[in-house]
């Protein structure tokens, strides 16, 4: 069920692909309020699961009393923006729309039947394509992720790997994220010396965060450019962070430290 949040005079604002609260008048809940930044946090719904992210705010987003910058909503979890409260509650059911009824379609006459010769043509031609990338398939010449990656639509994958005494907290976030939908992203929490991986099935920006596991120490950060077919590794380690792209050496002894690493611009 779909979840929304209730403000304190009773109005529901259902939490959707994308949900963004703050002071300026695109956002969909306007906050008129000193404490609420211009774009204070984003909300979303992510195959059944609700996340809220703080845009780093100075006054900052709380969740049952607690500061976060990225976590999951549940029912009755409370959210505070300023000096505003909301609560997580399941959204009402709306009234369904009527579908309307669909035309029938016309007949074809002299043209259509040009352009339906012109359809099998077509037909005949994706169907040879089809035939090729069957049998190359069956060779393993031709794999399903190997095409994607040809085209640039094929996924990525980040690697962070634990060599800290200390356990951690990593979050990934999509940072070209398209109007219509929500960001995707995860969060992982990593004990001294584990390894984790995260298959990024959507190429572009994304934004990587380091912090302790009680949030209170920000460890690092990189903004990742993710390209299709490409295998980002993260080595974290008491003083620094180390990143390099599988299969290929860097050029220079700082293209392996996150804070000046080409690949984190």
């Amino acid at each position: 069920m779909p979840l929304a949040l209730l403000d304190d005079q009773g109005l529901e604002h259902l939490i959707g692909p994308v949900l963004r609260i703050g002071s300026q008048g695109a956002n969909h809940i306007v906050l008129a309020d000193p404490l609420v930044s211009s774009v204070h946090a984003t909300l979303w719904d992510q195959q059944g699961t609700v996340y809220i992210r703080d845009e780093n705010t100075p006054e900052g987003t709380f969740v049952n009393g607690t500061k976060i910058q990225l976590t999951s909503l549940k029912r009755g979890d409370r959210v505070q923006i300023g000096r505003s409260l909301f609560q997580v509650e399941p959204a009402r059911p709306s009234e369904a729309v009527a579908t309307p009824a669909r035309p029938q379609p016309k007949k074809a006459g002299g043209w259509g039947k040009i352009l339906a010769g012109g359809c099998l043509l077509t037909i005949g031609g994706c169907f040879a394509l089809a035939l090729g990338g069957f049998v190359a398939y069956k060779a393993q010449i031709l794999t399903p992720e190997s095409l994607m990656n040809l085209v640039g639509l094929g996924p990525g994958d980040i690697e962070v790997v634990n060599f800290r005494d200390d356990s951690m907290a990593v979050s990934i976030l999509q940072l070209d994220v398209p109007e219509d939908s929500g960001p995707m992203g995860t969060s992982l929490d990593m004990n001294p010396y584990d390894v984790r991986r995260w298959r990024v099935q959507n190429p572009g920006r994304y934004r990587v965060d380091f912090v302790s596991a009680d949030g209170a120490t920000d460890l690092g950060g990189c903004t990742l450019t993710v390209r299709s077919g490409n295998y980002y590794q993260f080595v974290t380690m008491p003083e620094t962070i180390v990143i390099r792209l599988k299969d290929k050496t860097p050029e220079t002894g700082a293209d392996l430290v996150v804070s000046s690493s080409t690949l984190c611009r």
